[in-house]
This record gives C-alpha cells, sequence and structure tokens, in this order.
C-alpha cells in the first residue's frame, strides 16, 4: 500500500464516505466516518488533496481540512503571498499591480478558441494560419456584438 495522495470525501449531514488512493490510484482506504470524526480523521493524514462534491458545505469542510495542515507546498505558499498582497494593497490595486486582468482576459479568450475546436483541420502551416485567423475573426465578432454601445442622451 503506498502513501495517500488523494482522497475522496462524500459529505453529508452525518455520515460522511472517505476513499483514499495512492499515486497509481490504487485503493488505499475506504471509510465511513461520522460527522464529529471527520476532522480527528484528517488530522492524522499527511496533506493531500481532498476532492468533494461541488455544494456550500464543501467551503466549510475544505477550509476546516486546510486549518490542519502546515502550508509548506509550494501551491499553497503562493496563494497564500497573493492573498497578503491582495489585503495589504486592496484588491484593485493588487489586480493592476499583478496584471490579474490582463491575464484573466487572455486565459478566457484562449478558452474560447478551444471551444471553437481542439485541433486544426489543415496539415499545411499556410492553411492552419489561415483557419486560425478565421477563428480569430469570429470570435472578434461575437466580442463585439458583446460590447456595449454608449450614446449621448440628451
Amino acid at each position: 500500500m503506498g502513501e495517500v495522495v488523494t482522497v475522496g470525501l462524500d459529505l453529508a449531514k452525518l455520515i460522511f464516505q472517505a476513499h483514499g488512493a495512492d499515486a497509481a490510484g490504487r485503493v488505499v482506504f475506504r471509510n465511513t466516518l461520522r460527522r464529529a470524526k471527520v476532522l480527528e480523521f484528517f488530522g492524522r493524514l499527511s496533506p493531500c488533496v481532498v476532492a468533494t462534491e461541488a455544494c456550500a458545505g464543501a467551503h466549510h469542510w475544505g477550509r476546516e481540512i486546510a486549518k490542519l495542515w502546515k502550508p509548506d507546498t509550494a501551491g499553497a505558499v503562493a496563494r497564500n503571498e497573493a492573498l497578503r498582497t491582495s489585503r495589504r494593497l486592496g484588491r484593485t490595486i493588487w489586480r493592476r499591480w499583478s496584471s490579474y486582468h490582463r491575464r484573466s482576459r487572455a486565459e478566457t479568450k484562449m478558452h474560447c478558441v478551444k471551444l471553437l475546436g481542439q485541433r486544426l483541420a489543415s496539415r499545411d502551416f499556410d492553411r492552419q494560419v489561415a483557419e486560425f485567423q478565421v477563428r480569430v475573426a469570429v470570435l472578434n465578432g461575437f466580442t463585439a456584438l458583446g460590447m456595449p454601445v454608449t450614446e449621448v442622451a440628451g
């Protein structure tokens, strides 16, 4: 049996189901937990990825379980530093300082490009360029349709 790297947690009102897996995906444990024993159980585990369903209770349990483990992973350190900086500077200034909005817009546009198809159909490079330019033109058209038109009243 390997070390637990991922735990799936099925949330409920009283009885929770926990399923642990190692790096290869093999089952390490399957446990039934009472609500009062969940934090005690995770306190005995080493830090790992905990996957839950998307619900309001998931945020609560995610915060409570995260409090049990030290934030020594690279991702946790980076996240905590970004949060501290955001609190210190204020969210608006932090976004401008870190170019967050610009990055966010670029990531959103790349997601839209991928929605038009993951692969290019053409094999020739010049035709691939043309195919991509058509996709960009379609996206620019959709973006223009969504832009508000401001007119002076009066």
